[in-house]
Parts: structure tokens; sequence; C-alpha cells
């Protein structure tokens, strides 16, 4: 695979403190096979020439702890650091205002079951902002909150399941978080956001291998799945 002659910035998201996993410490610190879950998406990015600018948040206080965690990796990167904003939107929001180049990747560090290839795919698909997603597996119920009953049926053939990594144009992914901002709407992730501002976003078919660590029992999942890749 020849050299893409674009060059990336990556956005890691790491300023998360895990209270749903409730361990004690960020669950990016937390190991997994004796290597921290953060470590795992800086040695994916690592050898990625494409990449040479990775942009990383961190929790309030947590700089010192990041910067150990990324000397520990190895990687031979431009690397700038930033505090967390409060809300996931407002970090990337912030993040993006760092970004030298034209093109940007935004990944989780509690996403650690990533590769090299799951970052070059993105950045060799001919879409121009893409992302990974998965059909979802089981039944999904719209609901009334505060009465507590369903409210109808939704074809889940239609959804997907987000996954990250996710490929942007840098200028049009700021444009809309800006636009996000002044309308005040709020997002969990970006492909929506981008959407509901007239961008069209394309999807890859991700890997159900991917997980995203939100409770202790995804650590133990995390855990017999990388131990079949490492």
């Amino acid at each position: 695979m020849e050299r893409s002659i674009k060059n990336y910035s990556a956005l890691l998201l790491a300023g998360g403190i895990g209270k749903r996993v409730n361990i004690g410490e960020p669950k990016q610190y937390k190991e997994l096979h004796g290597i921290p879950m953060i470590v795992y998406s800086l040695l994916a990015i690592k050898e990625i020439e494409e990449i040479d600018e990775v942009i990383i948040n961190y929790p309030k206080g947590e700089k010192q702890n990041i910067e150990k965690f990324v000397a520990l990796s190895g990687i031979d990167k431009k690397i700038r650091y930033t505090p967390a904003g409060e809300t996931r939107q407002e970090s990337v929001y912030l993040m993006l205002y760092m970004v030298s180049n034209e093109n940007v990747l935004i990944h989780e560090a509690a996403r650690p079951i990533v590769s090299k290839e799951t970052f070059t795919n993105l950045i060799y698909s001919k879409y121009e902002n893409c992302g990974y997603m998965i059909e979802i597996p089981f039944t999904v119920a719209p609901v009334d909150k505060e009465l507590k009953i369903v409210t109808g049926s939704i074809d889940r053939d239609i959804l997907r399941n987000v996954q990250l990594p996710q490929k942007f144009q840098t200028r049009l992914l700021l444009e809309a978080h800006k636009e996000a901002k002044r309308d005040n709407q709020c997002f969990t992730e970006d492909a929506c956001l981008f959407s509901t501002y007239k961008n069209n976003f394309y999807f890859i078919d991700g890997d159900t291998k991917n997980i995203k660590i939100t409770y202790k029992s995804d650590l133990l999942l995390a855990e017999a799945i990388l131990a079949d890749t490492i």
C-alpha cells in the first residue's frame, strides 16, 4: 500500500474518569495484559506515517500521567496535550482548534482493540468523511421514560452501532461543531453531529471486537479478546 499524499492529525480522547467502571482510577490507565489501556491506541498509531500529529486530552490534573503513558508507548510524533472539556463534544471542539492538518482522525482510549490496519483502512477509504459501524444484533424500542411504557417500534435494520475511529475533513467538522454550539445542541459522538448539519458521513463495516470499555465486565471481555491478538 503506497503512502497517502495526505497527512492526518489524530485526536485521542483520554479525558474521561470512568465513573461507570468504578475502578478507582481513570479507566484508560487500567492495565490489560500488563499494558495500560491508552497505550494500545498509541501503539496502533505509532507506525502510521500518514499520522504526523497526535492531540491528546486528559482529565483535570492528570497531564503528567498521560505523558508517562505516551513515553511508554515509544511513539515518535508531534504530540500536543489539552485538558478535557466538560463534555465529549466540548472536548472535540476544543481539540479541533489545535489541529494542523486538513484531515483528522478521532479515536478514544477506551477502545483499545484497534490495530494499524484499523486506521489505515479509514485513511485509504474512498470516502472523505467516514467511520466504522456495525449492525445492532438486539432489539431496541422507543419508550416514554416517565410512564415506563413502550411507545412503538424501531426497525433495527436502519440502525447502526457507532464505533471509532472516524475520519473527517477538519474544516467541515469544525464548522459543524460551531453550528451545534450555536444551536445549543448536544451530541455523544461526531458522526451524528456532522450529519445533522447537512454533511454526508459514510460508514464502513466495523468489527464486533472493537468494543468500548464502559463497565467492569467489559474489562474481562477486552482481556479475552486481546489474548488472541498479543
